[in-house]
């Protein structure tokens, strides 16, 4: 079997919206009897199938959004089918309506606080005990104490999250986290809380410290003040930094505490209310287990419980600098981080926090934002033109962009579905099929996409998007994808978003198993750049053929120099129809141009390359006729000849258009694949 005859491209990628009735027929046109298995749908299994010949109606209500395998189900012969191919993707979309301006943004919060590398993380948003997740490092988890409250309301704003809730009193009102290793030279810890009681007698949010023990450190109330005290390492002295006013109780607030190799610091609420010196350049170190709530005794009683709530704790082996503290306070008080829409009043909000922008997408005016509430955003003085001082959200704003999940930590700019099997000459090139013994499987081929490497399509971004990866394993091996280069965030598995998100640099994917990571391509990555993307296990070969093979694919960006200008316009939504080409007929090519985010003006142009940017461009025009607005569709025909012209292969397409602003700026290319099988060169 040559290489590029080796395909086998399953079934099509089926895409539905969340509270959809699906209703799929399947005919059988086999030998023999087959039925169809939709993985994590609400539905019946199929035990009897469909004769062949026979036809047989599948219906299920598609309620979770996510990325499944569907495939040949539960009959003698389903390994052997699967095996030859009978699978495929079903994608659903989540509910559009889910990201209102009150919608639920804690993602966010804990994406601002994974950016800034913590060690550990522990959210306690868990619904039930014993294990208080750490968000960093899967596995080293925490045990909350038998009289810990799950759930407590949290106390992020705008959020469903919840938090964990203790006593005030009882022993075992507290949380292990089994950390008992941290920095002496530098180091934070942070938490959200809100007291029932302020009390005198000392009530520990965080503590590395019990009595009859050189403790470390406590961020704790005492005495009625809000107190992080680090013990030095020189003379065993406690040094305290006391907030001048106390948080009243039934109010929640942000603290953290800092010790930056030189001060004791202490902030409430984004700012630093205390500062003193600790006289040595490390603190003090011991073995205890840093606890949440509690002193940090885990063999005797636990004492100077805390009477409140507690949410967001996080510790850091390094001084977290004022302004990411403030950010972490600004997430966490107000929906942010994502740009809001309003249809009416027609503004656009870019980072929506103190010191984000307000567009006015009709005149171009913008102002900085100087606070946010839950219902105002208030800019200061307009940088330009005569934005309204003040914006009011309501209905009419939801999130722009894309989300495979109900959560803004799905957010993503371009998509890409990796469908990984294998292929075994023995049984795919067999007269009999049902015959083979699936115990000699031997697989010489590894597929994405139905395809071996060099033949696999390669997945187009640009600098700065957010790509989402979804992974199906249809085969019937594991497989451990790896991105050369860049880290994924891990966001769902099995249709089901992670509570806890977090970076992989390689990760199982388990057969019959979907996982949903997010790439971010940094913003400074060079036009051109490929990221592989492969996997790790290194089966990287086609039938032990000399080269590389197997499940390669690559990330790429846009060869050649971008628009001359990073105020121009953006590019998106671009298509080919057909994608795939013989070369003896014409092809669509459309896209979006949008200024509305880049100075609002006019999109005067558009034009496409293929393959080399340094080459010579053709126009595109606008889909209604005329270029007059700052958003426009724009089309072009690429004529038959000049495909049939190209070699045979893959071919990027790069996309992108001109704004009439002073200075007629050109924006960044998107682009699109195109390939091309003339008659005996292709798979």
């Amino acid at each position: 079997t040559s290489n590029t005859a080796v395909t086998q491209p399953g079934g099509p990628t089926l895409i539905v919206n969340e509270g959809d009735t699906v209703e799929i027929v399947l005919h059988n046109e086999l030998s023999e009897p087959t039925s169809l298995l939709i993985r994590g749908q609400d539905m019946m299994p199929d035990l009897t199938g469909v004769a062949p010949g026979g036809t047989k109606l599948y219906s299920f209500t598609a309620s979770q959004p996510g990325t499944y395998l569907y495939e040949a189900g539960l009959l003698p012969n389903a390994q052997h089918q699967v095996a030859m191919g009978l699978y495929g993707v079903l994608i659903v979309r989540p509910d559009p309506s889910f990201a209102s301006v009150n919608g639920n943004f804690d993602a966010d919060y804990a994406n601002t606080v994974l950016a800034d590398g913590p060690t550990h993380y522990y959210r306690l948003g868990e619904a039930a005990g014993p294990t208080a997740f750490d968000a960093v490092v899967p596995g080293n988890d925490g045990a909350y104490g038998t009289a810990v409250t799950l759930p407590a309301p949290g106390l992020l704003a705008n959020s469903a999250d919840t938090a964990a809730g203790f006593d005030g009193a009882s022993a075992d009102s507290f949380v292990d986290t089994g950390v008992t290793s941290m920095s002496s030279g530098a180091f934070s810890v942070e938490a959200w809380a809100n007291a029932n009681t302020i009390g005198t007698s000392g009530h520990r949010i965080v503590a590395k410290d019990e009595v009859g023990v050189t403790g470390a450190w406590i961020l704790w109330f005492n005495q009625g003040k809000l107190r992080f005290q680090v013990r030095d390492s020189a003379n065993a002295n406690w040094v305290i930094a006391e907030a001048p006013a106390t948080p009243p109780a039934g109010t929640p607030f942000h603290t953290v505490g800092v010790f930056d190799g030189t001060d004791v610091i202490l902030y409430l609420d984004g700012v630093e209310v205390a500062r003193t010196a600790l006289g040595t350049a490390t603190a003090n170190t011991n073995s205890l287990p840093v606890t949440i709530g509690a002193d940090s005794d885990p063999l005797n009683p636990r004492d100077h419980i805390f009477d409140g709530v507690i949410d967001e704790v996080a510790l850091y082996n390094y001084a977290l600098a004022p302004a990411r503290i403030q950010a972490h306070f600004n997430a966490g008080s107000a929906s942010s981080g994502v740009t809001l829409v309003d249809s009416t009043a027609n503004f656009t909000a870019v980072n929506y926090l103190v010191g984000g922008t307000l567009y006015n997408n009709t005149d171009g005016s913008s102002c900085t934002i100087a606070s946010v509430t839950a219902t105002t955003l208030t800019c200061g003085a307009p940088l330009a033109g005569g934005a309204a001082n003040t914006w009011m959200p309501g209905d009419a704003y939801t999130a722009s962009g894309n989300f495979a999940y109900n959560n803004m930590v799905s957010n993503y700019d371009d998509e890409a579905v990796l469908l990984l099997s294998e292929i075994d000459p023995a049984l795919n090139n067999s007269a009999d099929p049902a015959a083979f013994d699936m115990r000699d499987y031997k697989p010489a081929y590894w597929l994405i996409n139905g395809q071996v490497h060099p033949y696999i399509q390669q997945i187009p971004t640009a600098a700065g998007n957010k790509v989402l990866l979804r992974y199906v394993n249809a085969g019937f091996q594991y497989h451990t994808m790896s991105l050369l280069g860049l880290d994924q965030m891990k966001i769902a598995e099995d249709g089901y978003p992670l509570p806890f998100q977090y970076s992989v640099v390689a990760e199982n994917i388990m057969v019959g198993q979907t996982q949903d990571t997010i790439v971010n391509i940094p913003a400074t990555a060079p036009d051109g750049s490929r990221f592989a993307l492969y996997d790790a296990s290194m089966l990287l070969h086609n039938n032990n053929d000399a080269g590389f093979g197997g499940m390669i694919t690559f990330l790429t960006t846009a060869a050649g120099p971008a628009g001359p200008d990073a105020a121009g316009p953006a590019t998106s939504a671009v298509t080919i129809t057909p994608s795939l080409s013989d070369g003896t007929t014409s092809v669509f090519l459309s896209a979006t141009v949008s200024d509305a985010a880049t100075g609002n003006a006019n999109i005067q142009a558009a034009e496409y390359y293929i393959d080399d940017t340094n080459g010579t461009p053709v126009a595109m025009t606008a889909t209604d006729g005329a270029f007059d607005s700052p958003v426009e569709a724009v089309e072009a025909t690429i004529p038959a000849a000049t495909i049939a012209a190209l070699s045979p292969g893959d071919h990027l397409i790069y996309v992108r258009g001109q704004d009439d602003a002073p200075g007629n700026n050109w924006g960044s290319f998107n682009l699109v694949t195109l390939r091309l099988e003339l008659a005996g060169s292709g798979p």
